[in-house]
């Protein structure tokens, strides 16, 4: 049995290998195994004459046998055809034709980078370089984290063309310690002694100077006064000099600028003081030029208030100024730094007074009535 069975197998191999005719390949296995062992008889006797059965089961295993191994022959000449008929390759005319042919150009090839118009909406969240070579219309935000620009929506203070305008400062209205000057950054009134003089004068306000944001300034002073209020002894102490004390402020934001007053014609006031007060035009650096001897006008003593006018012109140097340190009040007005209301004695070297004043209004001449 076991050799029938591979007997079939080799049969189909074969077949398959080097073709079978039609009636072959039409036999059952047990047909094809039947036809090429069973021998030719003439005799319906299956076992040969004269032999006996364990001779007759001999000759048929030879004969078996003899088959196998002529099927395993053919077996083998098959393999061998079909190897060689696979390594011998197929000429295909269109071969070099085909290798030789330029390959066509994709016209599309180079727009593969979106050539066309971008209409998806959506945010563009993509960071880098954009390759789009077409129109870019996509309708969402744009948050590429390419450059980006920083809008400053806090307005920067113009720049301060030197020109004085003063406004008039009045506390009754507006409680601010700021005299407007056209420089936003000046304006804010301090005050000052012969301290650094070796004077022992004091000046002692009618509130608290400073606050949360400056010790030094006098926004409690001016909400407290509806001004400017004080009470003030001027004392020599080890000063060879009058005694003195005084308040004032700066047109810009310190003592080393200056702008041109002409503008305001001149300056006003409304006061009140036991004492005379002098307004003196303060010159920075340059008082030390002109020997201190700043042009000046005089606030006469007044018990209730008083308002006064004074033009430029009015402004004048003291008598005792040397005439290589003069200079003209229209002159020193262009390069004016500050604005002090000064407090003195009347002699050198002696004490002066006490009292005490008020400034309710300063501002351009003809403003504070």
């Amino acid at each position: 049995m076991k050799k029938l069975f591979g007997l079939m197998a080799i049969s189909a191999v074969t077949c398959a290998m080097v073709g079978c005719t039609a009636e072959e390949s039409t036999l059952s296995p047990a047909a094809a195994y039947q036809q090429q062992t069973t021998p030719t008889q003439t005799s319906t006797d299956t076992q040969p004459q004269g032999m006996t059965a364990e001779e007759a089961a001999a000759l048929q295993a030879a004969q078996d046998q003899k088959l196998l191994d002529s099927l395993q022959a053919a077996l083998a000449a098959a393999q061998a055809a079909a190897s060689q008929q696979q390594q011998t390759p197929v000429v295909d005319p269109n071969a070099n034709a085909n290798q030789n042919q330029t390959p066509a150009t994709d016209p599309n090839a180079n727009a593969q980078t979106n050539p066309g118009t971008n209409t998806t909406p959506g945010t563009n969240t993509t960071p880098g370089t954009n390759t789009n070579t077409g129109t870019n219309t996509n309708t969402g935000a744009n948050t590429n984290t390419g450059n980006k620009t920083n809008t400053n929506t806090t307005p920067a203070a113009a720049a301060w063309d030197g020109v004085i305008t003063f406004k008039l400062w009045n506390p009754a209205v507006d409680s601010n310690a700021q005299v407007q000057t056209g420089n936003a950054k000046g304006g804010y009134w301090y005050s000052y002694t012969d301290e650094g003089d070796k004077g022992a004068s004091t000046l002692t306000w009618g509130g608290t100077v400073g606050d949360e944001f400056d010790a030094a300034s006098m926004a409690p002073v001016v909400k407290a006064c509806g001004g400017l209020c004080g009470d003030f002894d001027l004392k020599v102490g080890s000063n060879k000099y009058k005694p003195y004390v005084g308040f004032g402020f700066n047109v810009g934001q310190t003592d080393k600028e200056d702008g041109d007053a002409t503008a305001n014609k001149g300056v006003c006031v409304e006061y009140t003081s036991t004492g005379d007060i002098m307004i003196e035009l303060g010159l920075g650096s340059y008082d030390k030029t002109i020997g201190y001897a700043n042009p000046f006008v005089t606030m006469p003593a007044a018990s209730s208030k008083k308002v006064l006018d004074f033009a430029w012109s009015e402004f004048a140097q003291p008598d005792w100024v040397d005439a290589t340190q003069k200079i003209a009040s229209a002159t020193a007005v262009k390069q004016l730094v500050s604005i002090k209301f000064k407090i003195a004695g009347d002699t050198d070297g002696e004490d002066g007074d006490a009292g005490s004043f008020t400034l309710t209004k300063f501002g351009p001449m003809g403003s504070c009535n």
